[in-house]
């Protein structure tokens, strides 16, 4: 990922480097660590747009503060997320010296609040990242509850605490944490939805990288890759649009090489069918299922840049074929909503 240098005041992070693009978060950071009041953040947003970079960047080598970051695991037990979870905190607060594994998500942020009360100093801050939260969140493991139970009675009484909950699943964050309706109910007190690069922040990273392209030849690796900063690190210098697009999409190996599969294969079932493209992006699906004889595609995404993105992918590759709408919403909100019955999802 590259970054370039950013001034900072004596107030500001201490930030050596800046994500093209991310100066408003950065700022809003800024004012989140600067805090005399304990702060709950809610990070979310798509896949490999930096999220997790953005995060460690600006705290983790910190001399003031204490900087806990944990992840969760796909598809872990929560006896695994538990194990990871002791790890980091000994890493954190007690030097790598091994610790014992609580039962449950209980005794684990019992320890945690414990820890800061024992072993951090009044004048230093501590950042709480809990990196991939849905995947924490196991069944029945009551994750949540005790999020609820610990930010309310501990950690919201501590104004050294800065909390970040992180996701890329945007509606798991958004409906379970920032419009929860239990305990956790307006306890959010920042937010970050953290977007792909729009035309112009592609263009500056690719200049930045000293890949020397057209403004043609950038729109068409931007509506390729939708501005997600990880697709973009992949192109290399010297090649022209063609020779990069080649490369991503049809290469043997190439990034986006399962996905052109996937919608080849939607190309057999939507002729004269109504299809539901859920968490469209750059709408790569809702393109192949019209011009595959689709009677009407329905393109949703949270974001309205990826939205627009759809709209204007849809516009130029599918010459009118089918009926097409795109819909900046919660794709659980729309699916509760829309009245269309859909053939195809």
């Amino acid at each position: 990922m590259l970054w370039f240098h950013y001034k900072l005041n004596k107030n500001e992070l201490r930030v050596t480097m800046n994500l093209i693009g991310r100066d408003k978060e950065i700022k809003l950071l800024t004012q989140l660590y600067n805090s005399t009041s304990p702060e709950f953040l809610a990070l979310y947003g798509r896949r490999r747009v930096g999220k997790t970079f953005l995060i460690r960047e600006c705290f983790n080598k910190r001399g003031d503060g204490i900087f806990f970051n944990v992840t969760g695991a796909k598809n872990a037990p929560m006896k695994e997320q538990i194990k990871h979870f002791t790890s980091q905190l000994s890493d954190a607060f007690y030097s790598g010296i091994e610790l014992k594994e609580r039962k449950n998500w209980d005794e684990t942020f019992d320890q945690l609040t414990k820890t800061i009360k024992k072993q951090v100093p009044k004048n230093k801050k501590v950042v709480l990242f809990f990196d991939e939260l849905p995947w924490m969140a196991t069944p029945r493991s009551r994750l949540l509850e005790m999020l609820d139970y610990y930010w309310n009675q501990h950690w919201s009484q501590d104004k050294r605490i800065k909390l970040i909950i992180c996701g890329s699943s945007a509606s798991w964050i958004i409906n379970k944490v920032i419009h929860n309706r239990g305990g956790l109910h307006n306890r959010v007190t920042r937010e970050i939805h953290l977007e792909p690069f729009n035309l112009s922040q592609t263009k500056q990273f690719l200049q930045a990288r000293k890949i020397k392209l057209n403004d043609r030849q950038i729109l068409q690796l931007y509506m390729v890759t939708g501005g997600v900063p990880f697709y973009l690190t992949k192109i290399d210098k010297g090649l022209s649009a063609t020779q990069i697009i080649e490369s991503l999409a049809f290469s043997k190996t190439g990034f986006f090489l399962d996905q052109r599969d996937n919608r080849n294969l939607l190309t057999r079932y939507v002729a004269n069918k109504s299809v539901l493209n859920a968490f469209c992006y750059s709408g790569g699906f809702s393109i192949y299922a019209l011009n595959a004889g689709a009677k009407l595609v329905h393109s949703v995404d949270i974001s309205e840049k990826a939205i627009d993105l759809t709209n204007e992918n849809v516009a130029l590759n599918t010459a009118g074929a089918g009926d097409h709408e795109a819909y900046a919403m919660d794709v659980s909100k729309f699916s509760q909503e829309s009245p269309t019955e859909y053939e195809v999802m």
